[in-house]
């Protein structure tokens, strides 16, 4: 009787897992203007303190590579850091933009927009109040 091949011979599986580490490396180092894939995989194996080959494997979603539990919770770790800094810088960005218009606005104004920018200044310094240094409440 004759072995009858299979038509998935030399066909990698991808797992899930890979591809949501694929995915999180790419959030560790994130496109820059001119920056092509290798000085992102370097900037993200540099990051991660992990072999340059490693991170590439993982970049591409080699499916010879296993992702290890450990190595999945390095890169959501290093993700939500990174996540954190970005939304911190944003919210730095909004109190830099409402400050200035609000000094705009004592500018053209101060008896008229007073009352209201006085107003507004005590609910930004109450909710700045009600978070610690990490921003969470």
């Amino acid at each position: 009787m004759s072995a009858k091949k299979s038509s998935f011979q030399g066909v990698r599986i991808v797992t899930t897992a890979t591809l949501e580490a694929a995915r999180l490396i790419r959030e560790v180092a994130p496109a820059r203007d001119g920056e092509n894939v290798k000085s992102r995989i370097t900037t993200a194996a540099n990051r991660l303190r992990w072999k340059w080959s490693r991170a590439r494997s993982v970049w591409h979603a080699d499916g010879r590579v296993r992702v290890r539990v450990e190595e999945l919770d390095q890169l959501r770790k290093c993700t939500a850091k990174a996540e954190m800094k970005a939304a911190n810088n944003e919210l730095q960005e909004l109190r830099d933009t409402v400050a200035r218009l609000m000094g705009r606005l004592d500018r053209i104004d101060a008896d008229f927009y007073g009352p209201t920018a006085d107003a507004l200044r005590a609910q930004i310094r109450g909710v700045d109040g009600t978070h610690g240094p990490s921003g969470r409440t």
